[in-house]
């Protein structure tokens, strides 16, 4: 039996789905009988219809899925640290936006993801210092 978090994982590491193709398949997993998720393969299967469905190309996405490259990614990335939106410890307010990320990969200064009462500016300040897209000179403003 495959788990939902797990699944989601490997969404996020094929190319070809987009964040509304994550998003559809979020709602889908949220809502499915976990008998839907016996084995890879029916999980494709139902992946692809809903990209089908709401008319997004799925064909990037089919030949990514079973790739060699993709498995070995999924497999080395069940071993490091990472979060799924499904998960309690994802940050509460991070789920509320807008097409939130179904997965949080972590670095080791990650770690006060899984602290539960951390305060707006520090999840501000810590994930700007995380990003890597700033510089020094921003604010965090810019950042994301």
């Amino acid at each position: 039996m495959l788990i939902r978090d797990e699944i989601l994982l490997r969404i996020k590491l094929c190319p070809g789905i987009g964040l509304r193709g994550e998003q559809l398949t979020l709602a889908w997993l949220q809502t499915a009988e976990s008998a839907t998720f016996s084995n890879w393969d029916l999980v494709l299967e139902h992946i692809i219809k809903i990209l089908q469905a709401a008319r997004l190309k799925s064909e990037r996405f089919q030949t990514a899925f079973f790739a060699t490259k993709t498995i070995k990614e999924w497999e080395e990335q069940r071993l490091q640290g990472w979060i799924s939106i499904l998960s309690p410890k994802y940050p509460a307010q991070l789920r509320e936006i807008y097409q939130p990320p179904i997965i949080l990969f972590l670095s080791r200064e990650a770690r006060f993801i899984e602290e539960s009462s951390v305060s707006r500016d520090c999840w501000r300040k810590k994930l700007f210092k995380l990003c890597g897209r700033c510089n020094e000179k921003n604010t965090g403003s810019a950042c994301y």
